[in-house]
């Protein structure tokens, strides 16, 4: 979708119709998460808690560009394989095509010219609109429903910081064309559920496909080179940290107006999560010695930041994003294993345990 650079089509023919629009992780700015028919991400990893019900209630699903992978299908469950929904499958490549689920029609081509011609052979658009309109009233109450909740952590003045308050102090501060490259690992899901790209277009982007830690520093170098116009953020976890900490000296050395952000837990997360979950909490080579990451920064020759006080957050954040200069911001996060991030099979375990 975005590859093709067929925002504009797919926000008509969904506006038009009335037909909501849910996004991989890579997918994500397709459409403005603030249309009426934005589900927002939806799969196994970075989807709102109302999201992937959309999908399973579908009686059609248009896929559109998509490779139907594991985590965006959440392990090919989301629609059910075994009991799928009609299908119509878009892709520019035929291997694609009902590579992964049975497509009940196939279109091959490009996204942008091949949505031109389906909503062209609509004839009745608005009559499809209007028998959408209770349908988008749910939607809209659900997206109500589930940002109110995420201010309340958003506004939380717990210690270690939570996430949530992280990803809205960004939002807050960062236009609707600054790019953010983030790892896959702790940023993920909350950029992918909470972080609201207003304007659609690639602004975000997040290797979560490949697992690529330690991807966020040299790719923000790339982004910002690919659109020098833009402010560029980094945006990773200290798991990725150590895997590419080098590249702090490129950025210093090319005097990059970069802004990296770091979720710091003192731990491998992601595993660590698996552990706490699926195996009886016995931890093994997950956690980190105290580290001054930002005393790393200062010595290759960025700004460095420390945040472990909730108040302290925007200040610095505003501060680095003013400085032009190469800026490395560490914010003390909560961990995983406190604060369970919108990770679907996460979210069902925790619920699990906790009835």
């Amino acid at each position: 979708m975005l590859a093709s650079r067929a925002c504009d089509e797919l926000t008509r023919l969904a506006e038009s119709t009335g037909i909501p629009v849910g996004t991989s992780i890579n997918g994500k700015g397709s459409i403005a998460e603030t249309s009426e028919c934005s589900i927002g991400v939806v799969g196994g990893n970075g989807a709102r808690s109302y999201a992937n019900q959309w999908v399973r209630e579908a009686d059609l699903v248009f896929f559109i560009g998509t490779r139907t992978g594991s985590t965006t299908t959440a392990g090919w469950t989301l629609p059910d394989r075994s009991n799928a929904p009609a299908s119509v499958h878009l892709d520019v490549s035929s291997k694609e095509i009902g590579n992964t689920y049975p497509a009940s029609a196939t279109l091959q081509g490009d996204a942008k010219v091949t949505l031109k011609d389906v909503l062209a052979a609509i004839e009745t658009p608005a009559r499809m609109k209007t028998a959408a309109k209770g349908r988008l009233a749910r939607l809209d109450e659900q997206k109500r429903t589930y940002f109110n909740k995420i201010a309340l952590d958003a506004r939380s003045d717990a210690q270690p910081i939570k996430p949530q308050r992280l990803v809205a102090t960004m939002r807050d501060l960062l236009d609707d064309e600054t790019i953010i490259v983030a790892d896959p690992g702790t940023p993920t899901p909350y950029l992918s559920a909470q972080y609201q790209v207003r304007v659609a277009g690639r602004t975000t982007v997040i290797p979560r496909a490949h697992g690529g830690l330690g991807y966020a520093i040299p790719g923000v170098v790339g982004a910002h080179v690919a659109a020098p116009g833009k402010r560029t953020i980094g945006m990773l976890g200290d798991g990725s940290f150590g895997m590419s900490v080098g590249e702090l000296e490129t950025i210093s050395r090319l005097n990059l107006p970069i802004v990296l952000i770091q979720c710091s837990n003192g731990t491998y997360g992601w595993i660590k999560e698996l552990q706490h979950l699926y195996h009886d909490r016995r931890y093994y080579s997950v956690d980190f010695s105290n580290v001054d990451y930002a005393g790393i920064a200062r010595g290759f020759g960025l700004e460095g930041y420390h945040v472990t006080d909730p108040a302290d957050l925007e200040p610095a954040l505003q501060k680095a994003l003013a400085s032009g200069t190469p800026s490395f911001v560490n914010v003390v996060t909560e961990p995983q294993m406190t604060e369970t991030p919108p990770v679907s099979s996460w979210e069902a375990a925790v619920a699990a345990a906790e009835s």
